[in-house]
Parts: structure tokens; C-alpha cells; sequence
């Protein structure tokens, strides 16, 4: 990942320029946090300030180089969105994850058979909600993983299956990384635990 020295700031509603992590901004009510937005997209407004929340540049989407992840855990990133596996994929190895990312059913289906991971992260529309059939498959599993879900649009029926699959943990896009990397950690400690004391 590498550092943008971009001292723009950007407002609610505005275009996002380009793909990247943001420093997001509230007008009291919040700690400020990093979210990965995608080009193209506006940039979101606070269900609480409105539209007084600002976003600042971070990090620009290109590769690392010379990184050598430690065992923290091993994860699959599903998201039809190339830009954002790719940006999570970046910023969860930077953490020490080992990273698998997935912008297609099949693919994830094949990573799915030849890997097992301690989380998979999807999105909960993923073409067309086959990732739930992905996720159903990943829950059936011997050791299953934490299942993880992003939405953008959250609904009633979706709400209703995350219920019963019982998923782990639901996310609201655009990701706050703060709350992420702080989750991941947190389960996946807790998941090798109780792994560890039914062996």
C-alpha cells in the first residue's frame, strides 16, 4: 500500500476520484475512522451529521512489495467489485492475514474446495445472492470458518437468511477498517480457542 501525500479533503455527495482508503470525518458524534471507498461511487452521508462528514485520501490502491505475512489467520474476500477485494486484500496483509480474493462465483467456489480459511467475507448481493449458496457451503464445512457479510442495501429477506445461517458478523459498506481489523482479530482469536479446546 502506498501513502498519498493528498492534502484534498472531499464532502458528501461528491464523486469519489479514485480507489482507495479514506480518513472519514464526523462533525462531533464520532471518533474519525478509515473506510475503503471505490472510484465512481459518491461519497456516503452519516445517518447523524448529514452531510457534515469530510473524507481525506489515505492510501492509493497500488501493490506491496517486499511483504511477508505472518499467521495471524487466513481469509477469502468475495466482492463482484474488483477494486475493493483488491483494496482488502492489500490493507488485510498488511495486517498479517494470508488473503485469498474471489470477484466471481466460480472461482470462490474453487477456493472454497482446496482452501480452508478462518473467515470468508462476502457480499451479501453477490451475483445475484449465489453467495449465499457459498456460504451455506462454508458454514457445512468439518472446521467451518466465520462467515462475515457487507451490504450496501440492506433488506428484510436478507436480514431474515444472515438469521438463520446464523452469520457471525454483518457489515455496512463502504467498510470501516477500524472495525474490520478490530472484529477479525477478536473472532479469529476467539474461533483457534475454541478450536483448540475440542481437540
Amino acid at each position: 500500500m502506498v501513502r498519498v501525500p493528498l492534502a484534498k479533503r472531499y464532502s458528501s455527495g461528491q464523486v469519489v476520484p479514485r480507489d482507495g482508503i479514506y480518513r472519514v470525518t464526523h462533525q462531533n458524534h464520532r471518533e474519525s475512522h478509515e473506510s475503503v471507498l471505490t472510484r465512481g461511487m459518491r461519497f456516503p452521508t452519516c445517518k447523524t451529521c448529514g452531510d457534515q462528514v469530510r473524507f481525506e485520501p489515505l492510501t492509493a490502491v497500488e501493490p506491496a512489495s517486499g511483504l511477508t505475512p505472518q499467521s495471524r489467520g487466513s481469509l477469502l474476500v468475495v466482492d463482484q467489485e474488483p477494486s475493493i477485494t483488491f483494496t482488502l486484500k492489500q490493507v488485510l496483509e498488511q495486517e498479517g492475514y494470508r488473503v485469498w480474493a474471489a470477484t466471481d462465483y466460480s472461482a470462490a467456489e474453487k477456493m472454497m474446495v482446496q482452501n480452508d480459511y478462518d473467515a470468508v467475507l462476502a457480499d451479501v448481493h453477490f451475483e445475484d445472492r449465489r453467495g449465499m449458496g457459498l456460504l451455506r457451503r462454508a458454514l457445512n464445512r468439518q472446521r467451518p470458518p466465520l462467515v462475515m457479510l457487507s451490504t450496501d442495501e440492506p433488506d428484510l429477506e436478507s436480514l431474515r437468511t444472515m438469521m438463520k445461517m446464523k452469520v457471525n458478523y454483518l457489515f455496512f459498506k463502504p467498510i470501516d477498517l477500524t472495525e474490520l481489523r478490530s472484529t477479525l482479530a477478536c473472532m479469529i482469536t476467539r474461533r483457534a480457542s475454541s478450536l483448540a479446546a475440542t481437540t
